[in-house]
């Protein structure tokens, strides 16, 4: 159908839910929010208008955020109709992401004060927060929630600059908050990892720009001596696996040390993957384990002194390729199975290992690559459900045009997901 974008999905047993910018799907008219409950696609009521980025549920209850609707912004499904709980919420403001705590309902973006509470009746400042910027990031700890974002003392607290924390009873400043020179830093991303709040995005300490910060407990320090010299200037994206933390983006230095756009941490210094620092050559776009192996993709040619086109495997000592990699760029990574694990990888690529298989490929170590393809277009995000995956971009099927930007493969073939 006329799929035009899939925002976030939500899946609960054999149900699957996808919030987005739409108005069909497998020829079932929706407005933006469909589900499948494993046997075919049905619309939830009249749907909701406007761009929707993030779905969460509570009970059996669906919340729905994003932009320039009619519920100013956040709506509910009850299981029968949906229901403008928007009110309260400025209008033309943009939910970021929706989010649970503690079986509260939170909205947080652009939203009034950035971050509110649905009581049930009305949207409230969560714990009386207030500030006049955006919230892009939430992790919760226990009962404790950190906020991270690019806002302004936050409850008018001089020292409430684009991260606060929530302990549960009170809301608690973290030094002077984060800055990036001589104004206030931005917060994107928030990882609890080995017992301290790391913050991922565009900050400094002093004169030196640094993109991940953590709170000793008395002031915001370089986490792991901090990682720099970016290319661009861009805030990176964390990975935990296994008591590490993996950094990837678009960045040349650790620790002080050379790491090209990758590095990885047990809680002590940044280290590169490789001597030298040499990492990958180019953006890492998603890291996944392996069979016990960490893989890289992105945009690379080179990993180390390997080359490894658009995907690279470091086994903790050395950088390999799989086969002759890929003709393009690798954006999703899904690693299925414990014992026996198969690889998908999807991007914008046309060959895989020297095999037409564009958009979509998978790798296994005893078979090597193996083509799926089959897309016209990209892939961005990849999800397992229901025996198979789920592959959503901005894509068509080519043996089924009208399969577009959300297909499953079962292992054999492509399938708009529905009869």
């Amino acid at each position: 159908g006329s799929f035009v974008g899939a925002r976030d999905l939500l899946t609960s047993g054999d149900t699957l839910w996808v919030a987005g910018y739409f108005n069909d799907i497998d020829g079932v008219a929706v407005r933006n929010v469909a589900l499948f409950d494993g046997t075919q696609w049905a619309s939830l009521g009249a749907g909701v208008e406007g761009d929707l980025r993030t779905i969460c549920s509570r009970g059996s209850e669906i919340f729905v955020g994003g932009s320039s609707f009619a519920g100013e912004n956040v709506a509910r499904w009850n299981g029968t109709d949906w229901e403008d709980i928007g009110a309260g919420v400025i209008g033309g403001a943009l939910v970021n992401t929706l989010h649970t705590y503690n079986d509260r309902v939170l909205a947080a973006g652009t939203v009034q004060s950035g971050l509110l509470e649905w009581t049930g009746s009305t949207w409230e400042p969560f714990e009386g927060f207030t500030s006049s910027g955006t919230v892009y990031a939430l992790e919760q700890v226990g009962d404790s929630l950190f906020v991270g974002g690019y806002f302004e003392n936050a409850n008018g607290l001089d020292a409430a600059d684009s991260v606060l924390l929530w302990d549960g009873t009170q809301w608690i400043t973290l030094g002077s908050g984060v800055e990036y020179f001589n104004g206030i830093g931005l917060v994107t991303q928030l990882e609890f990892f080995n017992g301290q709040i790391v913050a991922s995005g565009a900050m400094s300490l002093g004169d030196e720009r640094v993109s991940t910060l953590t709170w000793d407990g008395s002031a915001w320090v370089p986490f792991s001596e901090g990682i720099g010299g970016f290319l661009p200037q861009s805030p990176v994206a964390l990975y935990s696996f296994e008591g590490d933390l993996y950094a990837g983006g678009s960045f040349s230095e650790a620790s002080g040390k050379l790491a090209s756009c990758i590095a990885r941490t047990d809680g002590g210094e940044w280290a590169s993957l490789g001597s030298g620092g040499t990492g990958v050559g180019a953006i890492v776009w998603d890291v996944a384990l392996y069979d016990n192996d960490v893989i890289v993709g992105g945009g690379m040619t080179v990993a180390g002194s390997v080359t490894a086109r658009g995907i690279a495997r470091w086994n903790g000592l050395t950088w390999s390729a799989l086969g002759t990699g890929l003709d393009g760029t690798a954006y999703a990574l899904l690693s299925v199975g414990v014992s026996d694990p198969t690889l998908f990888v999807g991007g914008s690529f046309s060959a895989a290992g020297g095999l037409d298989s564009p958009s979509l490929a998978s790798w296994r170590d005893d078979t090597g690559w193996s083509a799926i393809g089959g897309l016209d277009g990209a892939v961005r995000d990849l999800v397992e459900w229901n025996g198979g995956i789920v592959a959503v971009g901005l894509f068509t099927v080519m043996a089924d045009p009208s399969i577009a930007n959300v297909a499953s493969w079962d292992g054999q073939d492509w399938a708009p997901i529905g009869p």
